[in-house]
């Protein structure tokens, strides 16, 4: 939902979860005002993301990162005809946002870019995907490889412990042969000494 935060200020909440792992939305705003801007800067962040999406397929990886970095400042604050609009941090939109940006950040190589964002989203993700889902479970991947370079920070510990995470979702979810699968549990293997 929304809420007025002060002047002229519109918050737009949509947290990810919930008790029966659904999306919760409720909205609410100060005036006719707030919500034709809040739904003025959702439409722009989803042509935004949408674009950045477009661009990521046909490879073009400089203007898809520019597209999304737009879209996710855009969650962060937009001002439209007077009223400041910002999405809360687990809104469904700014967590897509991310995830494109991390994966954008991957094609350009920019490792830390995206060990730094797949760690933000690691919690939220957990929330959103059930356990077991794929999905996520790629993501934990993602980052026990980036975590596994100490050059980005990460230690051999981070790494097996996302590792361990990533294979136990990744065995329910994928057939025996998934090249992610067999990457992790090797990974898992080696940590125990085997």
């Amino acid at each position: 939902g929304g809420r007025h935060v002060g002047r002229g200020f519109t918050q737009i909440d949509e947290e990810v979860g919930g008790s029966e792992g659904g999306q919760k939305a409720v909205c609410s705003f100060a005036s006719k005002d707030h919500a034709r801007a809040a739904g003025l800067v959702l439409h722009q962040i989803q042509e935004g993301l949408t674009r950045s999406e477009q661009l990521l397929n046909q490879s073009k990886f400089r203007e898809a990162r520019e597209a999304v970095t737009k879209a996710v400042k855009q969650c962060e604050g937009s001002v439209v005809d007077g009223c400041d609009v910002q999405l809360s941090e687990h809104h469904i939109l700014r967590l897509r946002g991310l995830h494109l940006l991390s994966h954008t950040a991957l094609f350009l190589s920019d490792f830390e870019t995206a060990l730094n964002v797949g760690r933000e989203l690691a919690e939220p993700f957990s929330r959103l995907y059930p356990n077991p889902w794929p999905n996520l479970g790629f993501h934990l991947s993602m980052l026990a490889n980036l975590e596994a370079d100490p050059s980005l920070g990460g230690t051999k510990e981070q790494a097996i412990a996302r590792a361990r995470e990533a294979a136990a979702i990744l065995e329910a979810t994928t057939p025996r042969s998934n090249v992610t699968r067999l990457q992790m549990e090797a990974l898992v293997r080696e940590a125990a000494g085997r």
